[in-house]
């Protein structure tokens, strides 16, 4: 089990011109815990000062080769249901080919990650990321 803990903002008011605004703290609370090798749970809590909690979890699996599937919940999308839906590829150095990065996590050379969460009346998101590790 990983347990983790944050403060966000932190620190003085904003001054703008003769405005000063607070920064608007927030508590992050989360866990994360992996009943087998290949399936990762995870769940965390926004904490505002002013305002109710947030919650947001989500699963990945990564038991198919180079390939990892993630679908989560994300509290604050009330626009939408909030389900969130993805995936990744890992591709490997020295030989390796395509591995799962749970054989060795050191050796990523190629990572590519998609994203979907819709947001009702104001359409789609799809975020991509790419990243190369030498």
């Amino acid at each position: 089990i990983t347990l983790c803990a944050a403060l966000q903002n932190l620190g003085p008011s904003i001054n703008y011109q003769s405005k000063h605004e607070e920064l608007p703290l927030l508590l992050k609370l989360g866990a994360a815990v992996r009943p087998r090798k290949e399936v990762l749970l995870a769940i965390d809590f926004d904490v505002p000062k002013d305002g109710a909690a947030v919650m947001h979890f989500g699963t990945q699996y990564e038991g198919l080769g180079p390939l990892t599937l993630r679908a989560g919940y994300n509290g604050r999308n009330n626009a939408a249901s909030g389900l969130t839906v993805g995936f990744g590829i890992n591709l490997m150095r020295e030989g390796t080919g395509l591995v799962s990065e749970l054989d060795n996590p050191k050796k990523r050379i190629f990572m590519f990650d998609y994203a979907f969460a819709a947001f009702g009346d104001l359409g789609q998101s799809h975020r991509i990321s790419v990243g190369y590790g030498w």
